[in-house]
């Protein structure tokens, strides 16, 4: 059994689930920008509510109004709360904590030290700081993997919601307003 091997099977699965993470966060952003199309932009919905909030109209329900108010307050709530979540997702690697397999040596910091001195270090390391250098990146990059796939689903969860309150305050302008 080769600890390397096995080592870097499972850093290979640690960055396919942050990449997973990554698209699935962009695929949120984007269908948050497509509800904000919907809800924001100039529509028969927001158009015929904003006119009976303003008083040139009439609902034909009192309640209609507050109600709407609530939703749509609702809905951009956790439309921001959505979009922030996927945002933190992709800022992760933004901010350079995501280790990569780059060299075996990727453990040192370089740029402290003078070239000679990592040329010297760099032809004195054993197997045993080669393996600590794998073992800490594939442990470092499936933390990585764990906390976006946490924001993920927070991503997802406030993202059903928004789409419900969305879709509640079309309805209610269609019927009640």
């Amino acid at each position: 059994m080769n600890i390397h091997h096995i080592d870097r099977e499972n850093y290979e699965r640690a960055t396919m689930w942050s990449r997973h993470a990554d698209s699935r966060a962009s695929i949120i952003l984007a269908f948050n920008a497509a509800l904000v199309a919907l809800l924001v932009t100039e529509n028969p919905y927001t158009h015929k509510f904003s006119e009976v909030l303003h008083g040139h109209e009439y609902a034909s329900w009192d309640g209609a109004v507050a109600w709407g108010v609530i939703l749509f307050a609702l809905f951009l709530l956790l439309f921001i709360a959505s979009s922030i979540s996927a945002f933190l997702v992709l800022m992760h690697d933004a901010r350079k904590t995501r280790c990569e397999h780059n060299t075996v040596f990727s453990w040192m910091n370089i740029t402290d030290i003078s070239r000679e001195e990592y040329r010297r270090k760099l032809f004195g390391v054993n197997d045993v700081q080669t393996t600590h250098a794998w073992e800490d990146q594939t442990y470092m990059a499936a933390q990585l993997a764990r906390t976006k796939m946490r924001w993920l689903a927070r991503a997802w969860i406030t993202l059903a919601g928004s789409i419900l309150f969305s879709v509640s305050f079309v309805v209610l302008t269609i019927f009640f307003v």
